[in-house]
């Protein structure tokens, strides 16, 4: 007598195997879609921060995010547009830079798209407008699941764009109206 298994078991047993594949396969997949998105947020709170503590140090709003890790010159202007100062730059030189990652004049990529090196300008100073960052060439499932991934979909912090061709254009607020102040720019 032959030992081995005989057809029918291999085939059951291949069967099971398919059957648990899958059904653990798309998990598998949404977590590695909620994986992406967190590391995306992550990433752009780290730019939120280094936004945040340029203000602080510098005197205003930067406007271009490689000015968060690239000393500012009196050539570089703010999110309102405006020449940095002597001053601005002396405070950049003794404080920064303000981000752990690297930034060039072509943007931060991120894992759904590269995150634009402008900031989009700003009203000039006594106006509280909010600081933005925009993503663009970003897909449209992967704009909604990020916009669902950090503020449930509401269009708080995320704004989506009009979708072009399956592609679309995140808008990422870094600071609010609220946390702008009145006299910077």
């Amino acid at each position: 007598m032959r030992r081995g298994f005989t057809l029918p078991w291999v085939i059951l047993t291949v069967g099971i195997l398919a059957t648990l594949a899958a059904v653990v396969s798309p998990e598998l997949a949404t977590i590695h879609d909620r994986n992406r998105m967190a590391a995306v947020a992550a990433r752009m709170h780290r730019i939120a921060l280094g936004v945040n503590a340029f203000n602080s140090s510098v005197g205003n709003y930067p406007g271009r995010v490689s000015q968060l890790s690239s000393a500012i010159t009196t050539s570089d202007h703010n999110s309102c547009n405006l020449a940095m100062t002597p001053t601005n730059v002396s405070n950049w030189t003794s404080t920064g830079p303000f981000i752990d990652l690297w930034s060039d004049r072509s943007g931060v990529w991120t894992e759904i798209g590269r995150v634009a090196d402008s900031i989009p300008g700003r009203a000039s100073p006594g106006h509280t407008d909010p600081v933005y960052v925009d993503i663009a060439g970003v897909g449209s499932a992967d704009a909604a699941m990020f916009d669902a991934y950090v503020d449930g979909a509401t269009g708080d912090t995320v704004t989506v764009g009009t979708v072009v061709n399956d592609t679309t254009t995140v808008r990422y607020r870094l600071l609010s109206s609220a946390s702008v102040g009145n006299n910077h720019c």
